[in-house]
């Protein structure tokens, strides 16, 4: 455990308030299963030598279901599960972020203990009187069933895929010829339209056309990686 993190430290909550952080922590963060005892043998998919187990894949789609009533105010029925695609989208996700995680490896992005211990200390759910409190801390792990130790490693892989798809992002540009397509296909902004903008709003379309830019980056490098992964899905697990 990060040492500094004990000094933190301070009284315990009332078992029912821990209860509900706990399960609202796993709605939010939609905590992997990865370090649990888990039969690895039943697996949901594959990524190369990495399964995701049916305990993983199930934890992240009840979450879903979870948020989808929260939002939506009922349950969604088996047939609209079905119609959108939910298992097959949680399991994509699934893969996407084990890909991620290899080529983030593979690149030896750097995360420190320092930036791990602020993540952990920044989440809501372990804060009392607006500061990290260490019991709560471990009892809510503790009602999860996970260590601390495998708990760092998820906030570690977390923090390493943000710093890999800030540098893939990071690199995408958007020329004039971008911020015209883009301003026409969301704000439908012709081109006409667009010469007749001050300089102030056409910056604002460059930023605007530059994230569309960089996210359809990441989304096709992950498609390339996809295009080259050694992927296999549990036909059960598809809608």
């Amino acid at each position: 455990m990060l040492d500094i993190m004990r000094k933190s430290a301070s009284s315990w909550w009332l078992k029912a308030l821990l209860l509900a952080v706990a399960l609202s922590f796993i709605i939010g963060f939609g905590i992997l299963t990865s370090f649990r005892n888990e039969d690895q043998s039943r697996f949901a998919a594959r990524v190369g030598k990495t399964i995701i187990t049916h305990a993983e894949f199930q934890t992240a789609f009840e979450n879903q279901l979870k948020a989808i009533k929260e939002k939506y105010g009922e349950d969604l029925e088996e047939e609209d599960i079905k119609k959108l695609g939910i298992r097959k989208s949680i399991l994509d996700d699934q893969i996407d972020k084990i890909l991620e995680i290899e080529e983030a490896k593979k690149l030896n992005i750097p995360v420190t203990d320092e930036e791990v211990r602020d993540a952990i200390k920044s989440i809501p759910y372990f804060l009392k009187d607006g500061e990290f409190d260490y019991d709560t801390y471990k009892e809510v792990l503790k009602y999860n069933k996970l260590t601390e130790a495998g708990f760092e490693a998820i906030i570690r892989n977390d923090i390493m895929i943000q710093k890999f798809s800030g540098l893939i992002k990071n690199s995408a540009k958007a020329s004039e010829e971008d911020v015209i397509v883009i301003a026409k296909t969301f704000q439908g902004i012709t081109p006409e339209e667009y010469n007749e903008l001050s300089p102030d709003e056409k910056e604002l379309l460059k930023a605007n056309a530059l994230m569309v830019k960089r996210i359809e980056e990441y989304n096709n490098f992950i498609k390339e990686l996809r295009s080259k992964a050694d992927i296999e899905y549990n036909k059960d697990y598809l809608d």
